[in-house]
Protein backbone atom coordinates (compact mmCIF):
# COMPACT_ATOMS: atom_id res chain seq x y z
CA UNK A 1 0.00 0.00 0.00
CA UNK A 2 1.70 3.16 -1.24
CA UNK A 3 0.83 6.31 0.71
CA UNK A 4 3.96 8.26 -0.28
CA UNK A 5 2.02 11.01 -2.04
CA UNK A 6 0.22 11.96 1.17
CA UNK A 7 1.52 14.26 3.92
CA UNK A 8 1.58 13.13 7.55
CA UNK A 9 -1.58 15.12 8.28
CA UNK A 10 -3.30 13.44 5.31
CA UNK A 11 -2.10 10.03 6.48
CA UNK A 12 -3.79 10.72 9.82
CA UNK A 13 -7.05 11.40 7.98
CA UNK A 14 -6.58 8.12 6.09
CA UNK A 15 -6.05 6.24 9.37
CA UNK A 16 -9.19 7.85 10.83
CA UNK A 17 -11.13 6.90 7.70
CA UNK A 18 -10.09 3.26 7.87
CA UNK A 19 -10.94 3.18 11.59
CA UNK A 20 -14.42 4.49 10.77
CA UNK A 21 -14.70 2.07 7.87
CA UNK A 22 -13.84 -0.86 10.13
CA UNK A 23 -17.07 -0.22 12.05
CA UNK A 24 -19.01 -1.18 8.92
CA UNK A 25 -17.63 -4.72 9.12
CA UNK A 26 -19.03 -7.46 11.32
CA UNK A 27 -15.51 -8.42 12.34
CA UNK A 28 -14.58 -4.81 13.06
CA UNK A 29 -11.52 -5.22 10.84
CA UNK A 30 -10.68 -4.38 7.26
CA UNK A 31 -8.68 -6.88 5.25
CA UNK A 32 -5.38 -5.88 3.68
CA UNK A 33 -6.80 -6.57 0.24
CA UNK A 34 -9.58 -4.01 0.80
CA UNK A 35 -7.04 -1.45 2.06
CA UNK A 36 -4.83 -1.98 -0.97
CA UNK A 37 -7.77 -1.91 -3.39
CA UNK A 38 -9.05 1.39 -2.02
CA UNK A 39 -5.64 3.09 -1.98
CA UNK A 40 -5.10 1.88 -5.56
CA UNK A 41 -8.50 3.31 -6.57
CA UNK A 42 -7.59 6.68 -5.05
CA UNK A 43 -4.62 7.01 -7.41
CA UNK A 44 -6.92 8.26 -10.16
CA UNK A 45 -7.81 11.33 -8.08
CA UNK A 46 -5.78 14.23 -6.76
CA UNK A 47 -4.80 14.02 -3.11
CA UNK A 48 -7.06 17.02 -2.42
CA UNK A 49 -10.09 15.14 -3.73
CA UNK A 50 -9.21 11.97 -1.83
CA UNK A 51 -8.67 13.68 1.52
CA UNK A 52 -11.77 15.86 1.20
CA UNK A 53 -13.88 12.80 0.35
CA UNK A 54 -12.48 10.94 3.37
CA UNK A 55 -13.21 13.92 5.62
CA UNK A 56 -16.77 14.13 4.32
CA UNK A 57 -17.25 10.41 4.87
CA UNK A 58 -15.84 10.59 8.41
CA UNK A 59 -18.01 13.54 9.39
CA UNK A 60 -21.30 12.61 7.72
CA UNK A 61 -21.49 9.02 6.52
CA UNK A 62 -19.85 6.79 9.13
CA UNK A 63 -22.35 3.97 8.60
CA UNK A 64 -21.61 3.68 4.88
CA UNK A 65 -19.02 1.44 3.26
CA UNK A 66 -16.14 2.47 1.03
CA UNK A 67 -18.24 2.44 -2.13
CA UNK A 68 -19.99 5.53 -0.81
CA UNK A 69 -16.65 7.30 -0.48
CA UNK A 70 -15.87 6.42 -4.08
CA UNK A 71 -19.03 8.21 -5.12
CA UNK A 72 -18.04 11.25 -3.08
CA UNK A 73 -14.67 11.29 -4.87
CA UNK A 74 -16.27 11.04 -8.30
CA UNK A 75 -18.67 13.87 -7.48
CA UNK A 76 -15.94 16.10 -6.08
CA UNK A 77 -13.85 15.56 -9.18
CA UNK A 78 -16.83 16.19 -11.47
CA UNK A 79 -17.45 19.47 -9.64
CA UNK A 80 -13.84 20.48 -10.19
CA UNK A 81 -12.87 20.40 -6.53
CA UNK A 82 -9.43 21.71 -5.70
CA UNK A 83 -7.77 22.50 -2.43
CA UNK A 84 -9.11 25.48 -0.53
CA UNK A 85 -6.34 27.72 -1.88
CA UNK A 86 -7.53 27.15 -5.46
CA UNK A 87 -11.17 26.56 -4.64
CA UNK A 88 -12.14 30.24 -4.45
CA UNK A 89 -11.34 30.65 -8.13
CA UNK A 90 -13.41 27.60 -8.96
CA UNK A 91 -16.27 28.89 -6.85
CA UNK A 92 -16.24 32.20 -8.67
CA UNK A 93 -16.43 30.41 -12.01
CA UNK A 94 -19.20 28.14 -10.71
CA UNK A 95 -21.05 31.22 -9.50
CA UNK A 96 -20.84 32.84 -12.94
CA UNK A 97 -22.00 29.62 -14.58
CA UNK A 98 -24.83 29.29 -12.08
CA UNK A 99 -25.88 32.91 -12.62
CA UNK A 100 -26.10 32.23 -16.36
CA UNK A 101 -28.16 29.09 -15.70
CA UNK A 102 -30.54 31.03 -13.47
CA UNK A 103 -30.87 33.80 -16.02
CA UNK A 104 -31.83 31.25 -18.70
CA UNK A 105 -34.28 29.52 -16.36
CA UNK A 106 -35.95 32.85 -15.55
CA UNK A 107 -36.24 33.64 -19.26
CA UNK A 108 -37.87 30.25 -19.89
CA UNK A 109 -40.32 30.81 -17.03
CA UNK A 110 -41.21 34.26 -18.36
CA UNK A 111 -41.81 32.78 -21.82
CA UNK A 112 -44.06 30.05 -20.36
CA UNK A 113 -46.07 32.61 -18.40
CA UNK A 114 -46.47 34.71 -21.52
CA UNK A 115 -47.72 31.69 -23.49
CA UNK A 116 -50.21 30.86 -20.73
CA UNK A 117 -51.51 34.42 -20.73
CA UNK A 118 -51.90 34.33 -24.49
CA UNK A 119 -53.73 31.00 -24.32
CA UNK A 120 -56.08 32.27 -21.62
CA UNK A 121 -56.84 35.45 -23.56
CA UNK A 122 -57.23 33.73 -26.92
Amino acid sequence: MNLDRYSEVEKNVIRQYFNVLSTTRLSGKISDSVLKREVKYWEQFSTDVVIEALRIHISKYQDNKETYTRGIMRNLQAQGFRSKTFNNEGLQQQSKDRQEELRKELQMLAQKKQKRREQMQG
